[in-house]
């Protein structure tokens, strides 16, 4: 489906690479030769930040979950399921008949 992108994502692919990587150690051996000294501040932070996202993420999911048009299916997606199962019934896949070959 891709394919035709492919090639010249490749090409910038491998220049990116290329250019992060001297970047990378460029600032590495110059800039980053000594560590910060970290406190329990640091350690407090982060597991008090980590609940605090917990909890949000927790508040999202919810509203996610409970937010009717995400679970409702469109007329897109029902013509895509009906291909779908139109598949399966013409070549007799079913989930049952796979497990039962393994």
């Amino acid at each position: 489906m891709f394919n035709l992108g492919l090639p010249i994502l490749f090409f910038i692919s491998i220049i990116n690479f290329t250019v992060m990587y001297w970047v990378d150690k460029y600032y590495l051996l110059r800039f980053n030769k000594t560590p910060k000294n970290f406190d329990e501040r640091t350690i407090t932070f982060t597991i008090d930040t980590m609940k605090m996202a917990f909890v949000w993420h927790l508040i999202v999911c919810g509203g996610m979950i409970s937010y009717a048009p995400i679970l409702t299916t469109t007329k897109r997606m029902k013509g895509i399921l009906d291909k779908f199962n139109d598949a399966t019934q013409k070549y007799n896949l079913t989930l049952i008949q796979d497990t039962e070959r393994l």
